[in-house]
């Protein structure tokens, strides 16, 4: 009996995608490996996802999160991007993106346009944006490319550094040490 139990929570958490390892994360740049901007007034931030290769990644629900000394005065979104729920960057809703075909490989989703407004006053904004839990589900989460598109959580890959450096690695490991760091 004991075996059976541990067979159907085994395979319950293998068809949940519980198992899949996707990962978003927050860069300056084309090529995912810049994690910070300093000293400029006006920034671009790229919305990076790095899918799981077995499951694939079809559509992500998420918040981005940001120091009330910046404005995100636009977005772009990838031309491989055909549904754009909400708004990613607004606390009250989160945002939803989903994908024409499914991905499996790095690809950027979003890119948001920020202004430092402390960076007029002579006072640059210190501090990170993040890729943070939907507000309303409280979780990132993917649905992935089998049949049935199952939801599983995503991890952050970063914090984007502002006038400092930027973090990596905000597993649940490392989340004692990030925390330490607001």
């Amino acid at each position: 009996m004991k075996k059976a139990l541990m067979l159907l929570a085994l395979i319950a958490f293998v068809s949940t995608g519980a198992a899949a390892a996707d990962k978003v994360g927050l860069y300056a740049d084309l090529s995912h490996s810049v994690m910070e901007e300093t000293g400029l007034a006006m920034f671009d931030v790229y919305l990076w996802h790095q899918p799981d290769v077995t499951w694939g990644n079809m559509s992500t629900e998420l918040l981005i999160t940001f120091p009330a000394t910046l404005a995100c005065t636009g977005k772009a979104y990838c031309a491989d991007m055909t549904l754009t729920k909400d708004d990613i960057t607004a606390p009250a809703t989160g945002g939803s993106i989903a994908w024409a075909n499914c991905t499996y490989d790095w690809k950027w989703s979003a890119k948001m346009t920020f202004i430092d407004t402390g960076f007029y006053s002579g006072s640059p904004t210190v501090g990170y944006i993040q890729v943070a839990d939907h507000p309303i589900s409280h979780g990132i989460w993917i649905a992935d490319c089998t049949e049935d598109y199952l939801i599983h959580p995503a991890t952050p890959l970063n914090w984007f550094g502002l006038n400092q450096d930027g973090v990596i690695g905000t597993a649940e490991s490392t989340w004692g040490a990030i925390k330490d760091l607001q």
